[in-house]
């Protein structure tokens, strides 16, 4: 085990034992060494292994919760308008639409990611077909002017 410095056991004897049991909850953004010391501190403060483990279930529970309800969030209005807006303009808009739906998933909201990358690509396939029939008769128009046809 890694030796921690006095100033780091003294800031980490200073916290509750709520805040050493988020330690305990997040070993991964932690030094092992830290871990440890958090789960040495519990134990020497006679913290019930029970206890801990009943709050790190919990702290669970309740993120599986919010991210559930996060998951089904539907698109709010704000959200739509930008949607269209980046279908308009076309490639350009795939970035930002990119960064849009992106945003959303790395939130949680699963389904506001997936109804705006839906509503961009109809925006989009709209917003190409109608310059398609427009360059269309255009040219058609511009055919009939040289050719002298009526």
């Amino acid at each position: 085990m890694q030796k921690l410095n006095s100033d780091l056991i003294m800031s980490l004897s200073g916290k509750s034992d709520k805040e050493l049991v988020g330690i305990l909850q997040s070993p991964n953004y932690w030094q092992p060494a830290v871990v440890e010391f958090a789960r040495s501190e519990l134990a020497r403060r006679s913290v019930p292994v029970e206890q801990i483990e009943s709050k790190i279930t919990e702290k669970v529970q309740i993120a599986a919760e919010e991210l559930q309800k996060k998951a089904q969030v539907p698109l709010a209005s704000g959200d739509v308008v930008w949607t269209v807006l980046n279908g308009i303009i076309g490639p350009p808009g795939l970035l930002l639409q990119y960064w849009l739906a992106s945003r959303f998933k790395n939130e949680g909201y699963v389904l506001k990611s997936k109804k705006s990358w839906r509503l961009f690509w109809l925006v989009f396939a709209i917003d190409f077909l109608l310059a398609v029939v427009f360059i269309t008769i255009l040219k058609e128009l511009s055919f009939r002017g040289t050719t002298g046809i009526q």
